[in-house]
C-alpha cells in the first residue's frame, strides 16, 4: 500500500476521532487514539509527512468543491472545526511540522 493511501487513512481516523461526540465513542478513549497517532507521525519521514499532508489537503478539497450538476456540494456539511482540522494537518501545524 501506498503512502499516499496509508495517509488517507491516517487523516480521516484523525478526523474521526478528534469530531467524534461522546454518544458515539467515549472521549477518554478517543484522545488515547489521537495521541497514539499522534506519536507515531512524530516520527514520520519527510516522506511521510508530505504524504499526510497531502491527504488533508484532498480531503479539504473533496468538501470544498464546487457543485456539481445537481448543485449538490458537501462544502455544507464541513463544520468550522472540521475546516480547521484539516487546514491544521495539511499545513503541517497540527504535528508540529514546518
Amino acid at each position: 500500500m501506498s503512502h499516499k493511501k496509508l495517509a488517507a487513512i491516517v487523516v480521516r481516523s484523525i478526523e474521526y476521532f478528534e469530531l467524534v461526540d461522546e454518544e458515539q465513542l467515549d472521549l477518554d478513549t478517543a484522545v488515547q487514539y489521537l495521541e497514539g497517532i499522534t506519536a507515531d507521525l512524530n516520527e514520520a519521514t519527510p516522506e511521510e509527512q508530505s504524504a499526510v499532508k497531502e491527504a488533508a489537503k484532498a480531503r479539504l478539497a473533496y468538501f470544498l468543491r464546487e457543485p456539481d450538476e445537481y448543485g449538490y456540494s458537501p462544502r455544507k456539511t464541513l463544520r468550522p472545526e472540521h475546516r480547521q482540522l484539516l487546514e491544521s494537518i495539511a499545513s503541517g501545524e497540527a504535528f508540529g511540522w514546518t
